[in-house]
């Protein structure tokens, strides 16, 4: 699998409920990272404007504050080769199976044991991370886009792509932000950052794409995620860490506009797999899940 640390999480009706009712009744208390001598210290701290915080760098949307970021994020074949479905999933294929990709996994047994610990450092972890989305992000077609747990919280619903690209968040800038915020245990504001890709089955499909909609109009699937990612932990790693939690759904990290650009995100899938940390499973209670064929390709990824 080229996800190398994957939790499927069932939220069905009932489960779903179940969760975040536990989530909501359990309080963790943050660890305050210690700054040691032998580690570099930032030099800034984070800067809080909206409900993003520093996060703001990373937003891939049409305010013209970011509009030389967007230049300068805008994918370098784009303007000079007329990119192909059939290109990009060649370029997908080799690089799942290139050294890299094989014989270096985000996470092993043994690094898995080392930072469950205490005051662990999360650089080399992070260094990986950012490493892996700039691979992919030069692999052609669409960018490795993202969407923070604090905007489906402030939102209580899915941001559509690019309609509002102002709440989406571009990964490898989101990631050359956090590294650059890091305190001496590879932290910022106490969380570990982490990708985690979405599966799951559309609750308002249609012909029309105007129409389709992922979400349930109560926004379900939405609201799970946020309070999953304001609760921020992992059963691997607590009760030393916490993780600020971003993810990779279609509605938000896909054109749902122009066909091309879709056509080359859904080529590009098993690599935005491969540039997430764990896969989460939505298994809701009024859509099946199960007999959808991309649902089941995407856990096999």
């Amino acid at each position: 699998s080229s996800c190398f640390w994957q939790q499927l999480f069932g939220l069905g009706e009932t489960l779903g409920k179940a969760l975040l009712l536990q989530l909501c009744s359990q309080q963790k208390t943050s660890l305050v990272s210690m700054g040691t001598s032998c580690c570099k210290e930032s030099t800034s701290e984070p800067k809080v404007a909206g409900y993003l915080g520093w996060r703001e760098a990373a937003l891939v949307g049409h305010d013209s504050r970011f509009a030389g970021l967007h230049k300068v994020l805008r994918d370098p074949l784009e303007d000079d080769v007329v990119q192909t479905g059939e290109g990009i999933t060649k370029n997908v294929q080799d690089f799942l199976a290139c050294e890299d990709v094989l014989s270096k996994p985000g996470f092993t047994p043994e690094g898995v044991e080392a930072l469950k610990k205490k005051g662990s450092d999360w650089h080399v972890f992070t260094q990986w991370l950012l490493d892996r989305i700039r691979i992919v992000n030069k692999l052609g077609g669409p960018r490795v886009l993202l969407v923070s747990w604090k905007t489906l919280k402030h939102l209580g619903r899915f941001p559509k792509y690019p309609a509002e690209s102002e709440h989406i968040l571009d990964a490898e800038r989101l990631l050359e932000e956090y590294a650059r915020l890091q305190d001496a245990e590879g932290k910022v504001e106490n969380r570990v950052i982490c990708f985690s890709f979405f599966t799951h089955r559309w609750e308002r499909p249609s012909r029309e794409d105007s129409d389709a909609h992922p979400d349930s109009e109560d926004h379900k699937k939405a609201q799970a995620l946020a309070k999953f990612g304001e609760f921020g932990t992992c059963p691997i790693f607590a009760p030393h860490h916490d993780f600020d939690y971003y993810f990779w759904v279609d509605y938000c990290s896909i054109d749902q506009v122009n066909a091309d650009q879709k056509e080359l995100g859904v080529s590009k899938l098993c690599a935005y797999v491969a540039a997430c940390i764990q896969m989460i499973m939505y298994n809701s209670g009024t859509t099946d899940y199960e007999p959808r064929g991309w649902t089941r390709l995407e856990r096999m990824m």
